[in-house]
């Protein structure tokens, strides 16, 4: 699971890294895809996972 953590973590990143590479409306639709990209990573795939296999629940996430 920590590669869906890191995963979600460099998509993020990249997002920041891009902003000055495209124009503004570009900007917002990679946003939006990438948001997309990690909600579904989080819901779908993280704590689907952590709610069956609580041992696995990264540590990144005792927070939330």
């Amino acid at each position: 699971m920590q590669i869906l953590v890191r995963q979600g973590g460099g998509l993020d990143s990249f997002v920041a890294e891009i902003e000055g590479e495209c124009n503004e409306v570009q900007f917002v639709k990679y946003k939006r895809i990438v948001c997309k990209i990690i909600g579904s990573m989080l819901l779908d795939g993280i704590n689907v996972i952590s709610d069956e296999f609580p041992d696995l629940r990264p540590r990144e996430m005792d927070n939330s």
